[in-house]
Order: structure tokens, then C-alpha cells, then sequence
């Protein structure tokens, strides 16, 4: 018979062989795990880089939803790609315009060379896919995401409406009666009067930037807190063109076919913005093709 110290030792022996096995076991599998993981990102970048050459040299652009964007109609943008579902397709659009006042130029061309002291710029970063609720003509059939919260109205009270008369087009819709406090979140917010969606609510700009104020601003001694002391005739005489601070459309201010987009620029601008955002949601528009033109 075995001892008790034999059978001890036994047992040792016994785990001491199943440990180092399934030691063995993990350490094998996980260098083949590994290996399986380095192969998989080796195939992918490779399949990213050949994507990435197939969206620089091709004319036509494949984007979530179907439809394509021709890069021949929408030049000086950098466009990233991304590989969904086995397709190579265009995924991001960003770049900077100017606008004239009529056109819109890409910033890119003619970096260097001097521009008219008019011209504004817009930067411009857009997610592409397309847009099935781009145009919708009836409330309902519009995203809710596609509302910016707070103004679902189509129309505001009259005496709550400061009409701007340095910024044609754009208006205050405040909550009271100012000066207030309750309009913290209402008097950097400007509403494009004669650009809505088709369901009749209004796109904002938003000028984030002067809650932020920067040395323009503390020269200026101007920021919300100030706009908050400004009576409706102070408010309808407004002029920031001489502070830099960042004003913005944000994605759901700004669908087009092809996706939407967050549009920024300098509060130098918001005078020219209107028109501007008007004319840049159209050339983003007239290079998506849809449907039968594919």
C-alpha cells in the first residue's frame, strides 16, 4: 500500500502535469490567437489602404443608403473612406469655402494667392449617407432628431421675436421678456428666418463661442452674461462683427441628400451666413446622385 506521504506526492505529481498541460494548452492557443489577430489586421489595413486608393482616383463615390457622390461636382474636400459590409465606401467629408457673396470657392484653391477682404469662410465637416428624409414635406414624416429641441414651433409670439437689424434674416426667439436671465440659452441662439424646413421649424446657428470669451471678447467686455442686461431695442442693434468668437450649424440644422453636416465659422460672418449656408447646403446637394442618374 502507498503511504499517505506517497500519495501525497502522487497528487503533486498529478496536478504539476495538468497545470503545465493546459499551460501549454493557453500559451499555444494564444499565440495563435494572436497570430489569427495580427493576420486580421494585416488583411484589413491592407483592404483600407486599397479602399483608400480606390476613393482618391475614382470619379463616382459609393455612400451609405445607396447612392453615390461625384467627386468631379464637389472639388477641394478631403474625403475619408471606410470598408462597411464588404464595400469600400466614402464616409467623410471635410474641408473649408469661401463665400463671395455669390459663389462658393473651395479654400483650397489658390492657397497662397490674397482673396477679397468680403469673402467669408465656412469649414465644413459632413457625414455622408443618403438622406431618404432630406426634402420631407410634411411634419410627420420628418425625424424628430431632425428638430432642434426647443424650437419645434413653426412660429413664435411677436413680442417674444427680436428682429435683428445688423443680421437681415436672422432673429431671436427668447423665452421672456429681456433683459432675463430665462434667456441663457436663447440670446447666442439666431434663428434663419427665410431658411426652414420644408415642416416650417426653423435651422439655428448656434455662437457657442461667446460663452467662452476670449481676448476679443474681454476687450469688448462682451459676452452672454453682458447679452443678458440687453433690452429688446439693445438686442435689435446688436453687431458682433468685430468679436471672434465661433458661431455653428449643427448636424441636424444642416441635412442634405447626402448625409449632414456641421458648418463653422467666425461671428465676422453671421451677417453673410444665411445665404451662405443656403448656397453650401446646395453644392453639397448637387454632388449626390441618386436613383436613375447612377
Amino acid at each position: 500500500m502507498f503511504s499517505r506521504k506517497n500519495e501525497s506526492y502522487w497528487i503533486k505529481v498529478v496536478v504539476a502535469v495538468v497545470v503545465v498541460t493546459v499551460a501549454g494548452y493557453c500559451i499555444k492557443n494564444n499565440y495563435y490567437e494572436q497570430k489569427r489577430r495580427s493576420l486580421a489586421r494585416e488583411l484589413a489595413f491592407k483592404e483600407e489602404k486599397q479602399c483608400q486608393n480606390t476613393i482618391r482616383k475614382a470619379k463616382l463615390l459609393p455612400i451609405r443608403g445607396g447612392a453615390s457622390l461625384n467627386r468631379e461636382r464637389l472639388v477641394g474636400f478631403h474625403i475619408s473612406s471606410t470598408i462597411e459590409d464588404g464595400q469600400c465606401i466614402a464616409d467623410v467629408l471635410e474641408g473649408s469655402v469661401w463665400w463671395t457673396g455669390r459663389d462658393i470657392i473651395p479654400a483650397s484653391f489658390g492657397v497662397g494667392q490674397t482673396h477679397e477682404s468680403s469673402w467669408r469662410m465656412f469649414n465644413v465637416g459632413a457625414r455622408l449617407y443618403k438622406n431618404k428624409n432630406h426634402g420631407c414635406t410634411e411634419r410627420n414624416d420628418c425625424p424628430k432628431e431632425s428638430i432642434s429641441t426647443g424650437y419645434r414651433n413653426t412660429k413664435w409670439p411677436e413680442e417674444l421675436t427680436i428682429k435683428l437689424k445688423n443680421y437681415p434674416g436672422l432673429e431671436l426667439w427668447l423665452y421672456v421678456t429681456p433683459p432675463a436671465v430665462e434667456n441663457r440659452f436663447r440670446v447666442t441662439d439666431f434663428v434663419i428666418r427665410d431658411w426652414r424646413r420644408r415642416d416650417g421649424t426653423p435651422r439655428i446657428i448656434s455662437c457657442p463661442g461667446l460663452d467662452y470669451p476670449s481676448a476679443d471678447l474681454a476687450k469688448n467686455e462682451f459676452n452672454t452674461k453682458q447679452l443678458l442686461t440687453f433690452d429688446t431695442y439693445k438686442l435689435e442693434g446688436l453687431d458682433i462683427r468685430n468679436i471672434n468668437a465661433v458661431c455653428e450649424v449643427d448636424l441636424d440644422n444642416f441635412e442634405f441628400a447626402g448625409g449632414d453636416a456641421r458648418v463653422s465659422f467666425g461671428t465676422n460672418s453671421l451677417a453673410e451666413a444665411p445665404h451662405a449656408l443656403h448656397a453650401i447646403n446646395e453644392y453639397l446637394t448637387r454632388s449626390i446622385i441618386t436613383g436613375s442618374e447612377q
